[in-house]
């Protein structure tokens, strides 16, 4: 048996070798049938509502995004907020300025009528002592006079 399978050997390798193949290949056709017949079952689902807000929503930031390219703040360099801000704090530093000039004229003119009425009073005062020495010395007189004049007449 040992000489007759080795004879027929070479044979019966190639007719199993091909009867594998044969299996083999029509494993893969009915598998490239299963795929294709699986395939077009699949439902591919409608995305063009999903699609179109996602389009919508991306419209939305490419406005906002043009919008903030556009906007004057982003397209200033340095230089230009330095004198932006030096034109700022140059008119507040004005504004201030004048308010202090405001609250010093207001100062001044409050010194000049507390000063005005304190002249006023110390001229009444003074005016009152003028007064009082007049009145007393002429009651004086008067009374130095009734005097005189009670011992002539008396």
């Amino acid at each position: 048996m040992s000489e007759t399978s080795e004879t027929l050997t070479p044979v019966d390798e190639a007719a199993a070798a091909f009867e594998e193949l044969r299996q083999e290949i029509a494993l893969m056709r009915r598998a490239v049938t299963g795929l294709s017949a699986e395939h077009a079952s699949i439902e591919v689902p409608d995305y063009s509502q999903t699609l179109g807000r996602m389009a919508a929503a991306l419209n939305a930031i490419l406005k906002t995004n043009k919008e903030l390219a556009e906007a004057p703040a982003l397209q200033m360099n340095a230089r230009n907020w330095a004198e932006h801000i030096a034109e700022a704090s140059q008119a507040a530093r004005q504004a201030d300025r004048e308010a202090l000039d405001r609250a010093r004229s207001g100062l001044d003119e409050i010194a000049r009528v507390m000063s005005a009425s304190l002249d006023s009073a110390r001229t009444a005062d003074k005016q009152l002592t003028w007064l009082l020495c007049a009145a007393g010395g002429g009651l004086t007189v008067g009374v130095l006079i009734g005097v005189v004049l009670a011992r002539f007449v008396g």
